[in-house]
This record gives C-alpha cells, structure tokens and sequence, in this order.
C-alpha cells in the first residue's frame, strides 16, 4: 500500500516537475560529480535501522522484519506483538529511494531535494509540521501520519504505530518516527 502511494506521488510529482521544468540543470547532470551523498544505485530500506534500533523505538521485542528491494522503491517493516485492545501489531515502516534508483526507475530527470521539494509543495501548511534534526530537510505529515525527510540524495519515508492502529496520530507514534529518522540519516 506504502509502494503503491509513492508510486503514486512520484508520477504526479514527475509530472509537475516536468511541467515546472525543473529536475536538472544545464549540463543534463542530475547529480554533482564527486558529491558523497550521492548513491550510485537501490538502497535496502532495512539497512536504515537496526533490529535492536526497532526495539529500542518500540520498547520491547520486534518480532519480525520484513524488507522488499524488488523495486527502485525499497521497504523494510518491523512488526512487534498485539497490544491489548488493538487490531494490529506494533509497527515501524521505513520506505526508501535514491537519485539513481529513481532516475533508472521512473524518471531520468527527477531527483530526491526535487521530489521533496514538491511534496513539501503539494502537502498543505496545515497537514505538515517541519522537523529539525533529521537529515538534509524533513516533516511531519498529519494525514497520512508519517515522517517524510531527505539527507543528500535519499528519500526516506517512516511510519510508526505503537498502539496498533492502521492510522496513529499519537505522540509516541509522532516520536518513534522522529527517532527511527534520525538513526537512518546517521547511516545515509
């Protein structure tokens, strides 16, 4: 469902950008050469957080982790047990892509600061609150409850639900995302 709504989000970002003209500059280059934050290719989205960094978020055991790198988009969810009362399981979901992975996948001109800079665009005052201390930029969306953030040319989505449910706007959820973000840029 994540994969989907980015798939989703990038097509029509593709399109504003393209519309906009921007994605490039003159040389046709989308990334400077020599740049360190720049990745040559698919970033495995379980790699961003450990297991034990999961369960440090969660506050007790992660019972699975679950990674898909069979798109230029990767996803790792780390799921922990029911809480009483709650439909699901505690969650933490990490979606990601680079510079490369999209350009080889979607679009040869879009690059991550301009998929976010849209996004940021596209997504309401009232709907985001920015985040300082994560990555290059970020923020914090409230519908869909998520941090959205970016560090040189990774773009990283995460989700978190301690409390079970499909959509959590607690402040724990808030802070867990928070967290899990900070601990992928520091590997980014």
């Amino acid at each position: 469902m994540i994969d989907s709504m980015i798939r989703r989000s990038l097509s029509l970002l593709v399109l504003a950008s393209a519309l906009a003209g921007t994605g490039c500059d003159d040389s046709g280059s989308t990334a400077p050469a020599g740049n360190p934050d720049t990745h040559q290719g698919v970033i495995d989205a379980c790699t961003l957080l450990t297991k034990a960094e999961a369960e440090s978020i969660f506050g007790k055991a992660v019972l699975t982790v679950k990674g898909d790198t069979s798109s230029y988009i990767t996803h790792c969810s780390y799921e922990g047990g029911v809480e009483p009362g709650a439909i699901l399981g505690t969650r933490l979901s990490i979606t990601t892509f680079t510079t490369a992975s999209v350009q080889a996948g979607l679009d040869p001109h879009l690059t991550v600061p301009t998929y976010f800079a849209n996004l940021k665009t596209a997504t309401a005052p009232a709907d985001r609150d920015s985040v300082a201390g994560v990555g290059t930029e970020a923020f914090w969306h409230k519908k869909p409850t998520k941090l959205s953030m970016y560090k040189g040319d990774v773009y990283v989505d995460i989700s978190f639900s301690p409390f079970g449910k499909p959509v959590d706007t607690s402040a724990a959820a808030r802070a867990g995302a928070i967290t899990a973000g900070q601990r992928a840029a520091e590997k980014i």
